[in-house]
């Protein structure tokens, strides 16, 4: 896969590469977070790659507005969560 990669590199910035998109990949992931080092704004915790998506052209990928969606519901299951330890706490 690396060897794949680097072959369709456009560019190399030492700790990630951007590539020509002819490749669709899932990606598991623990969660999504905000990042002020990445141009967009989220990283995902514990990325791996789980999949090689032959069966998915690029038209089908996820986009920028369905990291947000994602993280978004993440961020308001999480406060739903506290919310309930804290009620539960004062009972």
């Amino acid at each position: 896969m690396t060897k794949n990669l680097r072959s369709i590199a456009i560019k190399d910035s030492g700790y990630g590469i951007i590539v020509k998109p002819q490749v669709v990949l899932e990606i598991a992931f623990d969660s999504i977070q905000k990042s002020d080092r990445h141009d967009s704004g989220f990283a995902l915790r514990f990325p791996r790659i789980k999949n090689i998506r032959r069966d998915k052209d690029i038209a089908d990928i996820d986009t920028f507005r369905k990291v947000k969606q994602i993280y978004e519901n993440q961020v308001y299951l999480t406060n739903k969560k506290d919310l309930r330890s804290k009620e539960t706490e004062n009972c």
